[in-house]
C-alpha cells in the first residue's frame, strides 16, 4: 500500500511474455524534469545523497565525440519530485571526453559526506572530487588514483576489500583492440593516501575490461571481485573472478562456471533472485544472449540455459536487479542499445521470469540504467541514460514507479567501525509473504551493470506482509545485529552498534507553529513515542539527555519538510545499551527553534 511519506535520523506464463496490462507494476515516464530535458552522450549514472538531506541526488557522466564535447550533469533532489541542475563548480565545469562511465560516490575519508571519483578515457587523467559541504566539490590531487593508467579508464568501484574500515578503489581500464590496459586496485591507507596493490599479479594483466563488481559471492564475509572483459561485438573474452582470501589478498580463480565464457560481456549485476541466501549473477553481453548463473551456495554456479532472460538477443549494456513490484523477489531491468527496446523481467518466484512488454520503458532504448526511490514513496524508480554515438546527443529517461499496495522498507546504513558508507554490509529480512516464511538478502554495493551506480539505500518489498519478523544486519566489521517485529512501510536508519531509528510523517493540516509534544506513554517501559511539528522545512535534531546534561542518544539528525512527525525511543543509549530507570530530557532543535520536555523511564 502507499504509505505516508517517511523521513530518515517484486502466475508463471508459459510463453515467458507479459504485456503491461498483465504486469501489475507500471512506470510513468517523467518528461517535465530537468533530468529528461538535458541531452548529451550520457554513459553513466550515479545516485547518492551528497547533501545529506534524506533524498537521492544524481550525477550523470557524459562522453563525447571529437566534434562535440559535453559537460557532466549534477542534479540536486529537492525532495518534492523535482531536481535542480547544479551549474557551477569543478564537478560540472570540465568538459568530458569519451569514457568515464562508472563514476562512483563514496565517503572515502569517513567524514560523513559522499565524495566522487570520475574515471577518464582518451588519454586524460582521472578526477577525484572531495565533498566540502554546501555543494562545494574540490578536485583533489591524490596522485596515486588520478594518475593516467594508460588513459583508458571506463569505470571505478569502491569496496573495503581488506576490512580495515576505509574504502579501497578498483579502477577498470578498458580499451579498444590493440590498446589493452591493466586494471588497478588501490588500498586506502586511511590518511588521505592510497597505495597501489601490486602483489596480486593477475590483477595487473593487460585486459579489455568493461565492469568491476564487488560481492561476497561465497558467503564468507569478505568481498570478492568479478571483472567483465570485451573487445568490440565479435571478440569473446573470458571474464575473471578474484576470490578474497581474507588476508588482504585476492586470488584469481579459473575453476568457476562464471569465467568459462564471456560473449563480449559488458556488465555484471549480483542479486539473490531465488531467495536461497546467496548472490546469483547476471551478465549482459553485446553480442548474443545474456548470461544468468544461479549460485549453488557451495562455491559453484549453475548456468541457466532456458527462459526469457538468456534467450533475448541484442546489444545489451546496463542491468540492475530490484523488487519493482514489492512482492518479495528481485526483478531485472536490462538496457538495450538498439531499436528492440529495453528488457524488463518480472520474477514469478521459484526461479521463473516473464518478460514484460507494452510499457514506455520497454518500447525505448537505453545505454545504461540505475534504480533509486528518488521520490521517497516506497518503490524503486528507474533511470535510463542514452549515448547517442554517431546519432548525436540524446535525452535521458526517468521512469517513476506507479506503486501498488504491497509493503516495503527502505534502510540507510551508516558504518562506525566499518566504512561510513557501509559498502559490503549484508541485510537479511524475513517476513510471512502469501502465507509462507520468506528470507531475502541485499548487499550494499556500488556498481551494478555498465556505468551504473544504484542507490546506496537498501530496499525490500514484502508483498502482503504486515510486519518484518526478523531483520539481520551483518556489517563488514563482522558485527551482526538482529531486530525483530519491525514495522513495514518506512524509511529507517541503521547505525552500526546502535539501534534502528525512524521518523514517520503524519497526515493532516500544515502546522502553523513549531512544537514539541509530551511523549506517550509517560512513564514508559520499554518504548515511548515523541511527536513534533514544523511549519517550514528545517534541519531537525532530536536528542535525549540525562539529568546531568550528558548526551544519551541522538534520535534524529536530518532535514525534514514541513509537517507533523513522530519518532520513538527504546530506552537505549548510543551504543545500544539499555539505560537505567529515571528522568530523562528530550530536546527538539529545528532551525532556530528549541524546546525540551521531561520523560520517565520506569522498570
Amino acid at each position: 500500500m502507499k504509505s505516508n511519506r517517511i523521513y530518515l535520523a517484486c502466475v508463471p506464463i508459459l510463453l515467458g511474455l507479459w504485456t503491461a496490462a498483465a504486469f501489475a507494476q507500471t512506470f510513468t515516464r517523467i518528461d517535465t524534469s530537468v533530468i529528461t530535458r538535458d541531452v548529451g552522450f550520457s554513459q553513466g549514472t550515479s545516485w547518492g545523497d551528497y547533501d545529506n538531506d534524506g533524498d537521492e541526488d544524481l550525477f550523470i557522466s557524459n562522453g563525447s565525440t571529437r566534434a562535440s564535447r559535453h559537460k557532466n550533469f549534477l542534479y540536486r533532489n529537492e525532495g518534492d519530485g523535482r531536481f535542480t541542475k547544479i551549474r557551477t563548480g569543478d564537478l560540472v565545469s570540465e568538459v568530458s571526453k569519451y569514457g568515464g562511465a562508472g563514476a562512483s560516490w563514496a565517503d572515502y575519508d569517513n567524514d560523513g559526506d559522499l565524495d566522487l571519483f570520475f574515471p577518464a578515457n582518451d588519454g586524460l587523467a582521472n578526477r577525484f572530487y572531495l565533498n566540502e559541504g554546501n555543494e562545494v566539490f574540490r578536485q583533489a590531487a591524490i596522485d596515486e588514483i588520478v594518475t593516467v593508467e594508460g588513459g583508458n579508464s571506463v569505470g571505478s568501484s569502491w569496496a573495503d576489500f581488506d576490512r580495515d574500515g576505509d574504502l579501497d578503489l578498483f579502477l577498470v581500464n578498458g580499451g579498444a583492440a590493440g590498446k589493452a590496459s591493466p586494471n588497478a586496485l588501490y588500498r586506502n591507507e586511511g590518511n588521505g593516501k592510497f597505495t597501489k596493490v601490486t602483489q596480486i599479479v593477475a590483477l595487473t594483466d593487460s585486459l579489455h575490461s568493461t565492469c568491476g563488481s564487488w560481492a561476497d559471492c561465497d558467503n564468507d564475509g569478505d568481498l570478492d571481485l568479478f571483472v567483465t572483459d570485451a573487445i568490440g561485438q565479435n571478440t569473446f573474452l573470458c571474464n575473471r573472478l578474484y576470490l578474497n582470501n581474507g588476508n588482504n589478498t585476492l586470488e584469481l580463480t579459473n575453476a568457476s562456471e562464471i569465467t568459462s565464457e564471456g560473449r563480449s560481456s559488458r556488465s555484471a549485476s549480483w542479486g539473490d533472485y531465488d531467495n536461497d541466501g546467496d548472490l546469483d549473477l547476471f551478465i549482459s553481453t553485446y553480442h548474443g544472449p545474456n548470461l544468468l548463473y544461479r549460485n549453488r551456495g557451495n562455491g559453484t554456479f549453475e548456468p541457466m540455459n532456458s527462459g526469457p532472460i538468456v534467450t533475448a538477443s541484442g546489444s545489451h549494456f546496463g542491468s540492475s536487479w530490484g523488487d519493482f513490484d514489492n512482492d518479495g523477489d528481485l526483478d531485472l531491468i536490462v538496457t538495450t542499445d538498439s531499436q528492440s527496446g529495453n528488457l524488463l523481467y518480472r520474477n514469478e518466484g521459484h526461479g521463473n521470469f516473464t518478460r514484460v512488454t507494452g510499457q514506455a520503458i520497454t518500447n525505448e532504448r537505453g545505454f545504461t540504467c540505475t534504480t533509486s526511490d528518488y521520490d521517497n514513496d516506497g518503490d524503486l524508480d528507474i533511470l535510463v541514460v542514452n549515448d547517442g554515438g554517431n546519432e548525436g546527443p540524446l535525452a535521458n529517461y526517468l521512469y517513476a514507479n506507479d506503486g501498488n499496495d504491497n509493503t516495503w522498507i527502505n534502510i540507510k546504513c551508516v558504518g562506525t567501525v566499518s566504512n561510513r558508507t557501509a559498502i559490503g554490509t549484508r541485510i537479511r529480512a524475513k517476513a510471512m509473504i502469501r502465507g509462507a516464511a520468506v528470507w531475502q538478502i541485499r548487499e550494499i554495493a556500488q556498481q551494478s551493470g555498465f556505468g551504473g551506480h544504484n542507490s546506496l539505500r537498501v530496499h525490500f518489498g514484502f508483498g502482503d506482509a504486515t510486519v518484518i519478523d526478523s531483520l539481520v544486519i551483518r556489517w563488514p566489521s563482522k558485527m551482526t545485529e538482529v531486530y525483530t517485529n519491525v514495522a513495514v512501510n518506512q524509511f529507517m536508519t541503521a547505525i552500526e552498534g546502535r539501534s534502528l531509528t525512524s521518523v514517520v510523517e503524519q497526515q493532516g493540516e500544515q502546522p502553523a507553529n513549531f512544537s514539541l509534544s509530551q511523549n506517550y506513554p509517560n512513564p514508559f517501559n520499554p518504548e515511548t513515542t515523541i511527536e513534533y511539528q514544523l511549519p517550514q522545512p528545517s534541519q531537525v535534531k532530536v536528542v535525549v539527555y540525562n539529568l546531568a546534561g550528558q548526551l544519551v542518544r541522538t534520535l534524529i539528525d536530518a532535514q525534514h519538510a514541513a509537517g507533523k512527525f513522530q519518532t520513538h525511543w527504546d530506552g537505549k543509549d548510543e551504543l545500544g545499551n539499555q539505560v537505567a530507570s529515571g528522568v530523562y530530557l528530550y530536546q527538539l532543535q529545528a532551525g532556530n527553534f528549541q524546546a525540551a520536555q521531561r520523560m520517565i523511564l520506569m522498570k
